[in-house]
């Protein structure tokens, strides 16, 4: 996953990154998203360029991954991405929250740009590699 690779190719070593990859972008646990949470993809020529996974809780929704390739970043996807997420019903009148690891800047600018305001950082570990996660949060109108 490119754009996964990308965000954290200098925050987290490779062998955990493989181990991340193996336990949640599988078929199989991206069949069992797409059927307990809410998944929708970019497509380019019948080709997927990006796709965001969101879980709309009781207190919140949790946008869970936004990725875009890396070719098709500043096409204005992600953008398109974060504007259906934002426009479901569902998600309006909520607080949106994501998480990210601290020196994904590139998320992070993102995020931001997009009117999310840092709620607090997190001690949190993948895979037993100790992380920082920033935690953000926005109120969708």
């Amino acid at each position: 996953m490119l754009g996964w690779e990308q965000a954290y190719s200098d925050l987290i070593p490779q062998d955990v990154q493989e181990k991340f990859m193996e336990r949640f972008y599988t078929i199989e646990a991206i069949k069992e998203r797409i059927e307990t949470q809410e998944f929708v993809v970019a497509t380019q020529d019948d080709y997927v360029v990006g796709f965001a996974n969101y879980d709309i809780r009781e207190e919140d929704t949790r946008l869970l991954s936004l990725y875009v390739l890396p070719t098709h970043q500043k096409d204005g996807i992600g953008t398109q991405l974060m504007d259906y997420v934002e426009n479901d019903p569902r998600v309006q009148h909520r607080i949106l929250v994501v998480e990210l690891e601290n020196g994904n800047f590139i998320g992070e600018t993102f995020y931001k740009r997009k009117g999310f305001e840092e709620l607090e950082y997190l001690g949190d570990d993948v895979f037993g590699y100790p992380v920082k996660t920033i935690i953000l949060k926005k109120a969708i109108k």
